[in-house]
């Protein structure tokens, strides 16, 4: 794939001498050839060989969505060439991209999928057949638990999260650790999916829902605010540009609220902890300064372990629903990146340099097409 940057920037090298390897950045951002190849693994992501029977050409792609419980959802097309047992078989595509003068290479790994064939067609030169994929959050989601489950008052929750995961048949090894314990014990009801169940004890610490990341591990990690995290790119309309100039936004910021509250799951005295956020930023347009008035939001309930996560949860949702009022859709060279990192997103002709996050992308599984991402202004922080 090439990407959208002028003819006279690519490099030349004189003839007989060597070509200097190009950094990762060089790499991204220069001219170059992309190609995919798909490696087998069993449930357990131990990887079985590779597979040449998967063909993307006719537009497969990989979507991930922020706000999904299963982040994950792909298409591909395979033809019979080997026999393969989709019912115990996972898909990891692997994309590897070159320089055009062959200084180098650049691979990354774009998740471990579950995959489902719902048609098969015969045909009098091969069986044919196209694969829907679903990240492997989905192992977790299918797995219902057969009886009432708890975990106990005083329970380590990442602890307590690594037996579901274990309980599913599943490895837990990318999980970050926290001290934080229950302050009360939680319950569920028989046919919930240990995903629920998982992703309600990572929001009572403070932690982003589960998700895999591009190798396939299971991760739990602590929630950063859009305004800390390391920016994972940098999208400018400068030299070294990778978007298409065409992109869209919407903007609507007349309900933008900018208080919140997010209520404990039971009532009464010692329900649990009401978190609270406010935008009082003189410097922020839909703040209680600015706005002279308040415009509430009431959050999900929660089952925080603590005030100051109670207060987080507020926060989190006040800035969601703010940030969510300027949203823009990019076209754009295939770069590792993830929902949820962070990106600058500068366009000169509609005088934005601002701090975005990624709440989905896509990318197409094919030489010649861009990624799309749908990025949202970070207005206020949370």
């Amino acid at each position: 794939m090439t990407t959208p940057i002028p003819d006279d920037d690519v490099p030349t090298i004189p003839s007989g001498m060597p070509v200097p390897p190009r950094t990762d950045h060089e790499i991204l951002t220069g001219h170059r050839v992309t190609t995919f190849i798909y490696e087998l693994t069993d449930l357990a992501g131990a990887i079985i060989g590779a597979t040449d029977s998967i063909d993307a050409s006719d537009g497969g792609s990989l979507t991930w969505t922020a706000n999904q419980a299963i982040k994950g959802r792909g298409s591909l097309s395979w033809t019979r060439v080997e026999d393969i047992d989709w019912l115990t078989t996972l898909v990891r595509p692997v994309v590897t991209v070159r320089p055009l003068d062959g200084s180098g290479e650049l691979s990354w790994p774009l998740g471990l999928w579950v995959p489902s064939i719902p048609t098969l067609a015969y045909g009098s030169a091969a069986t044919t057949g196209g694969i829907d994929l679903l990240s492997r959050e989905a192992i977790l989601s299918e797995s219902l638990i057969l009886a009432g489950y708890t975990v106990a008052e005083g329970a380590n929750v990442i602890d307590a999260i690594r037996t579901i995961i274990a309980d599913a048949g599943q490895p837990a090894s990318a999980l970050t650790d926290s001290d934080a314990t229950l302050t009360s014990s939680m319950t569920w009801e028989a046919g919930t999916s240990r995903l629920q169940i998982i992703n309600d004890l990572l929001d009572a610490i403070g932690y982003f829902s589960m998700w895999t990341d591009g190798a396939g591990q299971f991760r739990a990690e602590p929630y950063i605010a859009a305004g800390a995290r390391a920016m994972a790119w940098e999208f400018t309309d400068d030299a070294e540009r990778i978007y298409t100039p065409g992109w869209s936004q919407t903007r609507d910021l007349y309900g933008v609220p900018n208080t919140a509250v997010s209520l404990p799951e039971q009532s009464g005295e010692d329900a649990g902890f009401v978190g609270t956020a406010i935008n009082d930023d003189p410097a922020s347009p839909f703040s209680t300064v600015r706005r002279g008035r308040q415009i509430g939001l009431v959050a999900d309930t929660n089952a925080a372990v603590s005030q100051e996560v109670a207060d987080m949860q507020a926060a989190r949702a006040l800035a969601a629903a703010t940030n969510a009022t300027a949203v823009s859709t990019i076209e754009h060279a295939l770069i590792p990146l993830a929902h949820n990192d962070a990106v600058l997103f500068a366009s000169l002709t509609a005088g934005i340099s601002a701090r975005h996050v990624v709440t989905a992308t896509t990318v197409n599984l094919s030489a010649t097409k861009l990624a799309q991402s749908t990025i949202r202004e970070v207005l206020i922080d949370g």
